[in-house]
């Protein structure tokens, strides 16, 4: 596998020497450059390819946001990361429309070097140029919510406090409504009344806190009104639906095992943030995006769902939501087994044959576009007979679609 070729900048020497030899044993995973100053990170960009930049944002003459500006001018493919103290305002900002992810100093070791890894599998999931053309040159990625940013922190200590966890979600008073309103929901299926952010995540965990705020976030920061004849309502309510969906397919694929509780976690989450792609996109690429809706909303039902979107997608742009959604759930630190199931959920090619996670958020997909969404009485597209094969074919596919019947059948959206 070729190296990840890693461009790190600071003014600071001192700071540059110790990332050099904090991070010697990954010389083999990466290819290190450092640069001293914005200036000379634009020279070495020009004399060959870089993968991911990582840049200060307080530096002399050219500081990172200004540097952040050019690579998104000059190099668009390369990934975007921040890591940085205290900023200001203004920078904070800089690098919020610019970078793909921030991390803050003083940053563990083991951190650093998490998320970098990350770019390496991520890869896999961009190795089709049109995706980087198309995830690189977003002017409006979405910027992570504080609480996340604070409960993804809490989650890198030994012991994660579910105090810090909760104060920073109820610190946000929207956020933290909508956390109690979807615990309470029927998707959870707690049998009493949660009444406190604080028993919410003692009950659900640090993590799928995390998962969740990131999901809430996600969907409240887009803006309805971005494009005609579509309905961010309907979105959610199809998500919510696909993750319950998925849940009860790894509920009914235990073979007399149970599944772990996080597993089931991540394959709701995986269900629920499936489409998030979309937003992204759309908040991107308003009118030619709007192309695509009122293309589709001229045709059938059937052409609008199950897949007719991402097939459009990849047609005008080369990459579908499916992917870009993905690669940022890849970035913002989803399992990859989560950010797999996100990526394929419109694609016969699954990681592995039989149950998979990936497996389970494209048939719950397709199948509450089947059971709910379209019309009644009339003819629904079929599964691609590769994923029918891929998941053990017609009888377990019948399975789990008596799975879907009965989770629509008994839960009732939020």
């Amino acid at each position: 596998m070729t190296p990840l070729k890693v461009l790190f900048v600071d003014d600071e020497q001192q700071i540059l020497d110790g990332l050099r030899r904090m991070l010697r044993h990954k010389a083999r995973d990466w290819d290190m450059d450092f640069a001293i100053s914005g200036a000379r990170a634009l020279e070495v960009l020009a004399e060959h390819p870089v993968d991911v930049l990582v840049t200060d944002m307080r530096m002399p003459e050219m500081d990172g946001g200004r540097l952040l500006e050019e690579v998104v001018r000059r190099h668009p493919r390369v990934a975007r990361v921040v890591l940085s103290g205290h900023s200001g305002q203004d920078m904070a900002a800089q690098a919020a429309r610019s970078a793909h992810l921030f991390l803050s100093k003083p940053c563990p070791p083991e951190t650093l070097i998490e998320a970098l890894d990350r770019f390496i599998w991520m890869r896999e999931i961009a190795a089709d140029g049109p995706l980087l053309e198309v995830i690189t040159g977003l002017e409006r990625l979405p910027v992570l919510p504080d609480a996340y940013r604070t409960v993804a922190a809490e989650l890198t200590k030994e012991d994660p406090s579910l105090d810090v966890v909760a104060a920073a979600v109820s610190r946000d008073v929207g956020m933290s409504a909508k956390v109690l309103q979807l615990v309470n929901s029927s998707f959870f299926g707690f049998y009493r009344t949660i009444d406190s952010v604080r028993q919410a995540v003692t009950l659900l965990g640090v993590n799928t806190v995390r998962h969740l705020v990131l999901a809430l976030h996600l969907f409240d920061a887009y803006d309805p009104a971005a494009l005609r004849n579509y309905s961010l309502a309907k979105l959610w309510q199809h998500s919510l639906r696909t993750a319950g969906i998925a849940r009860a397919i790894a509920e009914a694929e235990t073979g007399g095992k149970p599944p772990t509780p996080q597993h089931l976690a991540d394959v709701f989450f995986a269900g629920l943030l499936h489409d998030v792609g979309k937003l992204v996109l759309a908040s991107n690429l308003g009118p030619q995006y709007q192309e695509i809706i009122d293309a589709l909303a001229a045709k059938d039902a059937a052409s609008a769902h199950c897949g007719g979107v991402a097939a459009e997608e990849l047609r005008r742009f080369g990459a579908s939501h499916a992917e870009v959604g993905a690669y940022l759930m890849g970035l913002w630190g989803m399992d990859r087994e989560v950010v797999e199931a996100i990526a394929r959920h419109h694609r016969p090619e699954l990681p592995a044959e039989g149950y998979s996670m990936a497996a389970a958020v494209a048939v719950a997909n397709h199948l509450d576009h089947d059971l709910t969404i379209l019309t009644p009485g009339r003819a629904h597209p079929t599964l691609d007979a590769a994923l029918v094969r891929r998941v053990g074919g017609e009888e377990r596919l019948a399975a789990w679609r008596a799975a879907a019947e009965a989770q629509i059948g008994n839960k009732n959206a939020v």
